[in-house]
């Protein structure tokens, strides 16, 4: 799917003005772990070595998963800040989110950086993913998991109905 929507980007962005040279590469690439990559590996997510990248990623359900991907202080090998972030506001979000167990304050941080992660444009989501689970009318209890950690989290209350 990646490389099929390489294009549909590039098309987007002529529409704008914006020339895009498309450059697909393997997904070992662009996954590359920072101690393999070297400034010459194309696309290379942990060493920066790109200018628009286009790869799925997961968001965590954890507030805090969020600084290690938005913290300026998360650049590889340190963090997973592979877009190279900076900005105070989202650096104080994120430090209020890692530096609290209120929940209340731990809300109002996240809220602060979802405004401006949109007012901002830190990336450029093209779509969610969405869990979908089947299961038959006998399945009791079942509950689908909000995370991508899977179906079965909560197997052990789950029953077969009469």
């Amino acid at each position: 799917m990646r490389i099929d929507t390489l294009s549909l980007v590039a098309d987007w962005l002529k529409q704008v003005g914006i020339e895009a040279v498309v450059n697909p590469v393997d997904a070992t690439a662009i996954f590359a772990d920072y101690n393999e990559a070297t400034a010459d590996t194309p696309c290379a997510l942990a060493t920066n070595n790109f200018d628009v990248a286009e790869h799925a990623f997961t968001s965590s359900i954890d507030p805090l998963g969020n600084y290690f991907n938005y913290h300026s202080s998360q650049f590889e090998p340190d963090g997973q800040n592979d877009a190279q972030i900076v900005d105070s506001e989202i650096d104080a979000s994120m430090d209020t989110v890692k530096n609290s167990v209120d929940f209340n304050v731990i809300k109002d941080a996240m809220a602060e950086f979802q405004k401006l992660y949109v007012e901002k444009t830190i990336e450029v989501p093209l779509y969610y993913r969405k869990n979908v689970d089947l299961f038959g009318p006998k399945a009791g209890n079942f509950v689908g998991q909000p995370t991508q950690a899977g179906p079965t989290w909560n197997a052990v209350d789950w029953f077969v109905k009469q």
